[in-house]
């Protein structure tokens, strides 16, 4: 079937678009509820440093609080929890130094040569940039989401104070 991919009721109640002729009357997608979903899923493997599996489950949070993580999402978040970890390596090997000194045999300066992570900070910079865009991560983006705010719970103790 050509056209553009179908957008789960849940994400159209949440942007506001839930109008009765663009709901799908099947179920799309199971929003993730638990987070140990993700913990023992596959997608966990491919995340190779400490602090990559933390991103992944701290953003895997935010989004599940906001009931926008599906399983299609789980792949996605990896590689943008991947880049986010070689950006701050880059970051730290950046601290040494922008440029190196090139010397010859006899110690004279020949040229300097630019840090190689200061170009993978750029290029990972503009993809993780869009990819946290498409999560709604970043502020311009957020807007497209209209998220409601959680709703008071009945508390029996209203009327004293």
């Amino acid at each position: 079937m050509a056209g553009r991919k179908k957008i789960p009721n849940e994400l159209k109640k949440i942007r506001g678009t839930d109008q009765p002729c663009r709901m799908d009357n099947e179920n799309n997608f199971d929003t993730i509820q638990d987070i140990e979903q993700i913990t023992n899923a596959n997608q966990l493997k491919v995340l190779k440093s400490k602090r990559a599996k933390d991103i992944f489950k701290q953003k895997a949070n935010q989004l599940m609080q906001l009931k926008l993580l599906t399983e299609l999402d789980l792949e996605q978040l990896a590689v943008y929890a991947n880049n986010m970890d070689m950006i701050f390596k880059c970051i730290q090997e950046l601290k040494k130094g922008h440029f190196k000194e090139i010397h010859d045999e006899n110690g004279y300066l020949l040229r300097y040569i630019e840090n190689p992570y200061l170009k993978m900070y750029r290029d990972l910079l503009t993809v993780t940039n869009k990819m946290a865009g498409d999560f709604g991560f970043n502020p311009i983006s957020r807007n497209k989401f209209t998220i409601e705010p959680p709703k008071e719970k009945d508390n029996p103790f209203k009327e004293f104070i």
